[in-house]
């Protein structure tokens, strides 16, 4: 949690010196969060450009979680290189990736994923309807897309994330599947 230029700026190059590869932000609310909405932009754009300019510094990039138009396309106008999630993503921020050639990293989820309560199940379900809109516009304007997954942080569901890779066979061929996974990643 970090407020301000100052404050984004030194946890960003905090983290790139404790060895952090690039840096994440939470510029929009998450499904698992209690206390966010996901339609909620949580930092301004000279907050999210301090930590690009910490990262391009130290030779890396910034990503972002997010899955709404508006803190998508300020995350882009700051400068990151990623947008992680985007699934409630409309056409023109969806163009706008594509002409910023800027990296969409999704995983397809589907209603089959349990959550405690029913806020965090609700908004499971807004990003589960967004999920088929989300993978077309990207196919239709060829961005560059990776997959990921947040399995990983529950260790005791990093079995189960090869069963997202099977999910994607609704929007890709074997190969394009194979390619996202693996060379494009």
């Amino acid at each position: 949690i970090a407020d301000g230029i100052d404050a984004v700026t030194v946890a960003a190059r905090n983290n790139l010196r404790l060895g952090a590869s690039q840096i994440k932000l939470m510029t929009g609310g998450g499904v698992a969060s209690l206390y966010d909405r996901l339609e909620d932009t949580q930092f301004f754009e000279e907050e999210i450009h301090a930590a690009v300019k910490a990262a391009e510094d130290a030779g890396t990039y910034v990503m972002v979680h997010v899955y709404v138009p508006r803190a998508i396309q300020r995350a882009i106008h700051a400068g990151v290189k990623s947008i992680e999630h985007g699934h409630l993503i409309d056409e023109p921020t969806m163009q706008l990736i594509a002409e910023k050639e800027i990296w969409l990293s999704m995983q397809p989820f589907t209603l089959g994923d349990q959550f405690p309560t029913k806020e965090q199940q609700e908004k499971h379900a807004l990003v589960v309807q967004g999920t088929d809109q989300t993978y077309q516009l990207a196919k239709k304007y060829n961005v560059k897309l990776a997959w990921g997954t947040d399995l990983l942080f529950n260790p005791a569901n990093t079995k189960n994330q090869n069963q997202g890779i099977l999910k994607l066979r609704q929007w890709f061929s074997n190969f394009e599947i194979l390619k996202m996974v693996t060379h494009d990643n």
